[in-house]
C-alpha cells in the first residue's frame, strides 16, 4: 500500500472517530433534498392530517374519499356545499341518515333551484335530509362537512361529477374537535340562524393540532386576503401555488415583492380565469415569475399554496374554498386555512410542482 494511501485512511479514520459521538441531527441537514419528482403526488396522511388529489380525467377516487369521511359518521354530519349531483355521495348521505346519523346541509340558492340540480336536491330532502339554502346576492360558496363535531374535510371540491372527473381539485380532512368547533359556528349560523354573507357574526380564529398552528377565516370581512398576504410576507425560500380565481392586486403585489427579494415564485393559473381581464396572470407574469396556464380540458379548480415546503422555516400550506378576489374577501361566505405544517406545505407544493411540470404551458 502506498504511503499517501495509508496517510488518506489514517486522516479518515480520524474524522470518523471524531464524529462517532456527534448526534443525528448534527450530521444530517435540516431538510432532505428532494427532486421536483420525488415530490409529485404528495398526499395521504399524517398525524391528523390527511389531503386526497384527483387528477382529471382520472377521479383518482376523490369522491370515494369524501365516502369515507361520511361513513365514518357517528351521530352527525354537517354539510355546508355549493352544490351537488354526485350520485354516490348522496347515496351516502341518504345511508346515513337512514342509520341513525342526524344529517343537516346549507347549499348555494342559485343550485338548489337550478333545473338540472333540482332533482338532486330533491333526493336529498325526500330521505329526510334538511337543506337550507343561502339568502341574498352573494354566494355560498363553502366546501365543508364536520362529522361528529370532532373532524372536518374542507377544500376546492364541490360534490359534482364536472368537479370530480373534469375538473382539477383537492380535499384536506383534518381532525380537531377544536378546529371542527369553528366550522360548527359558521355552519349553524347559516342553517339555524338563516344569516348568510354580511349579515354572519364575523369568525376567526386559531388553534393547534398536532401541535401546528392552524388559522381559520370565515368570509366575509374578516381579513382573509390580509392573513393570506401576511403569510405570504413570511416566506424565506419558495412559494407555489395553483389558483382558479386571482384576481387579487394586494395578493399578486405581495407575491411580485417576494419574488424580487430572492424567494422563488412558481405557480399556475386557470387558463379560462386567467384570460380575464382582472385576472393577475398578466402583471405577475409581465414582473417577470414563471406562471403558467393550466392545459386541462376542465377548470384548474385549487385554491392552493404552499410557502417554504421542504424547509424547516416555518412551513405553510393555505387552501379552501377561497378565490383570491375580493368577492371570497368581502362578500362570499368562505372558508380559509392558513396551516404551519410540513406535511400539508410539501402535501401542496407537490401538486403544483406536478401541475406545473405536466398540465401547464
Amino acid at each position: 500500500m502506498s504511503t499517501s494511501r495509508k496517510l488518506f485512511l489514517l486522516v479518515l479514520a480520524a474524522f470518523l472517530f471524531i464524529f462517532a459521538g456527534c448526534s443525528q441531527t448534527d450530521l444530517l441537514p435540516t431538510a432532505p433534498v428532494v427532486t421536483e419528482e420525488e415530490q409529485m403526488f404528495t398526499q395521504g396522511t399524517s398525524g391528523s392530517f390527511s389531503t386526497y388529489y384527483n387528477q382529471p380525467p382520472k377521479t383518482k377516487y376523490i369522491d370515494l374519499r369524501v365516502i369515507d369521511f361520511i361513513e365514518s359518521a357517528n351521530s352527525t354530519i354537517d354539510i355546508a356545499m355549493f352544490n351537488i349531483n354526485r350520485q354516490n355521495v348522496i347515496n351516502a348521505l341518504i345511508a346515513a341518515k337512514q342509520r341513525g346519523v342526524n344529517v343537516r346541509m346549507v347549499t348555494e340558492n342559485d343550485y338548489y333551484t337550478r333545473a338540472t340540480f333540482k332533482p338532486f336536491y330533491d333526493q336529498i330532502e325526500a330521505g329526510g335530509i334538511p337543506v337550507v339554502p343561502d339568502i341574498g346576492t352573494a354566494l355560498m360558496h363553502h366546501k365543508f362537512i364536520v362529522v361528529d363535531g370532532q373532524k372536518v374535510l374542507t377544500g376546492a371540491y364541490n360534490l359534482t361529477d364536472d368537479q370530480t372527473e373534469n375538473d382539477k381539485n383537492m380535499i384536506i380532512t383534518i381532525n380537531s374537535s377544536q378546529l371542527a368547533g369553528f366550522y360548527l359556528q359558521e355552519f349553524n349560523q347559516m342553517f339555524v340562524d338563516k344569516k348568510f354573507h354580511g349579515q354572519k357574526e364575523h369568525i376567526s380564529g386559531s388553534c393547534y393540532v398536532d401541535g401546528c398552528l392552524i388559522e381559520v377565516y370565515f368570509s366575509p370581512k374578516v381579513g382573509a386576503l390580509n392573513a393570506m398576504g401576511n403569510a405570504i410576507e413570511s416566506a424565506d425560500s419558495n412559494i407555489w401555488f395553483d389558483i382558479f380565481t386571482f384576481t387579487s392586486d394586494d395578493i399578486s403585489a405581495a407575491l411580485i415583492q417576494e419574488y424580487n427579494s430572492g424567494v422563488s415564485v412558481k405557480g399556475t393559473f386557470d387558463k379560462w380565469q386567467a384570460g380575464s381581464r382582472y385576472s393577475e396572470y398578466l402583471p405577475m407574469l409581465n414582473a417577470g415569475i414563471p406562471v403558467k396556464r393550466d392545459t386541462y380540458s376542465g377548470f384548474l379548480h385549487e385554491k392552493i399554496m404552499a410557502i417554504d415546503a421542504y424547509t424547516s422555516k416555518d412551513p405553510i400550506g393555505i387552501i379552501g374554498s377561497f378565490n383570491w378576489t375580493a368577492s371570497a374577501d368581502n362578500s362570499n361566505d368562505e372558508n380559509l386555512l392558513i396551516i404551519h405544517n410540513s406535511f400539508v406545505a410539501n402535501s401542496i407544493r407537490g401538486q403544483c410542482v406536478y401541475v406545473y411540470n405536466n398540465w401547464a404551458q
